[in-house]
């Protein structure tokens, strides 16, 4: 039963995915962690965003952190606005 509603629900965003890109709009995806004091911890996500980027293809995907660390989320969302 779990897997069939993951399928389905698999599905579902497949189906919303092709109306999205059938339509036009683009989809823009802020992917956000903790945010840390460390730089190097910081950097883990914006390598994950890269290694995202390049797996599905999208471009419009913004880097943002909860606190301690710029970029913050309504710093992200702005920049997917902008784009």
């Amino acid at each position: 039963m779990a897997l069939r509603a993951e399928a389905e629900g698999s599905q579902a965003v497949a189906d919303i995915e092709d109306v999205v890109h059938a339509s036009g709009p683009r989809v823009g995806v802020i992917l956000v962690d903790h945010g840390s004091r460390r730089a190097e911890s910081n950097n883990v996500l914006e390598n994950f965003v890269s290694t995202y980027m390049e797996v599905t293809g999208r471009d419009l995907v913004e880097p943002a952190h909860m606190e301690l660390a710029e970029p913050s989320i309504s710093v992200a969302y702005g920049r997917c606005l902008g784009r």
